[in-house]
C-alpha cells in the first residue's frame, strides 16, 4: 500500500512542481467591495484555494471519524455491559438459580400470562 501512495504522489508532485515554474507571471487579486489589491504569482492564485479546500476537507474527516469513534467506543462499552449479564445468567442458571433474579418481588410475584385457549 505505502508504494501506490508513493507512485501516485510523485507524479502529482512532479506535475505541481512543473505547473509553478512554468506560471511564475504576477497577477493582481481584488475583493471587490474592498479596495485592497495584492500582487501574487499565478501558480499561488491556482494552489493556495486548492490547499485550503485540501485542508477544510481534511477537517470535516476528522470531525466526522471522532464522532463515528466516539460512537464505537459507547456501543463497545454497552456490548461489553450486556455480555457481562449474559454471563451472569448463564452462571445463575447453571446453579440452579433464576436468569431473572435482580427483578424486584413485585415483578417475582405476579402471576404468569394465561396460555391461548382454542375456541
Amino acid at each position: 500500500m505505502r508504494y501506490i501512495a508513493w507512485i501516485v504522489t510523485i507524479p502529482f508532485a512532479l506535475l505541481l512542481l512543473s505547473f509553478a515554474i512554468s506560471n511564475r507571471e504576477m497577477a493582481t487579486l481584488g475583493l471587490w467591495p474592498l479596495p485592497f489589491r495584492i500582487d501574487a504569482p499565478l501558480y499561488l492564485v491556482a494552489l493556495l484555494p486548492l490547499l485550503f479546500g485540501m485542508l477544510i476537507g481534511a477537517l470535516a474527516l476528522w470531525f466526522g471519524r471522532f464522532a463515528s469513534g466516539f460512537r464505537m467506543r459507547r456501543l463497545e462499552s454497552r456490548l461489553a455491559a450486556t455480555q457481562k449479564d449474559l454471563e451472569g445468567m448463564k452462571a445463575r442458571q447453571k446453579t440452579g438459580g433464576s436468569a431473572f433474579a435482580n427483578r424486584n418481588a413485585a415483578d417475582a410475584a405476579r402471576p404468569a400470562l394465561p396460555t391461548s385457549q382454542t375456541r
